[in-house]
């Protein structure tokens, strides 16, 4: 899909396989006993993202504090690790204050078909802007209802 490259070429935006951009080492210790392997390499992936992103000081300035991370995924593991990221990250102002982060995860649909698919995507498109602009952290999954629903309003 040489589109979509362009596209995200342009708006600067990576794609990050998890499992490929970790360390031989940092693979062996995703499988340690209490842990769950792919939220754990997923979570590692993400924050080198996040702090790659935040750690670029723009203008001469310094590195900025992480404010609103949102993540869009069809795997239990990328919820779980963009939430335990964010609420293991300690982060205060020059004054000591707490500083937040809002963490927003949208959970999509495992495996749906094409029908499903666009009535996800349409669903999204909507959720986005008030995903993004929302004060606070927010967890919200795409169901079969939600989708249900908008395929019948939508006759897809």
């Amino acid at each position: 899909m040489p589109g979509v490259q362009r596209c995200l070429d342009e708006l600067e935006i990576p794609v990050v396989l998890a499992r490929e951009d970790l360390s031989p080492h940092c693979r062996r210790e995703a499988y340690a006993e209490t842990r769950h392997p792919a939220t754990f390499m997923k979570r590692r992936a993400m924050e080198r993202v996040i702090s790659n992103f935040y750690g670029r000081p723009r203008h001469g300035q310094r590195r900025r504090s992480w404010k609103n991370i949102v993540s869009v995924g069809d795997s239990p593991a990328e919820r779980l690790a963009l939430q335990d990221l964010v609420l293991r990250r300690v982060q205060r102002d020059r004054k000591g204050n707490w500083k937040d982060c809002r963490c927003k995860t949208l959970k999509l649909m495992e495996e749906p078909n094409l029908s499903e698919l666009t009535a996800e995507v349409i669903r999204v498109a909507q959720w986005l802007p008030g995903l993004v602009h929302h004060d606070g952290d927010v967890d919200l999954e795409v169901d079969g209802e939600d989708i249900a629903d908008l395929m019948a309003s939508i006759r897809v």
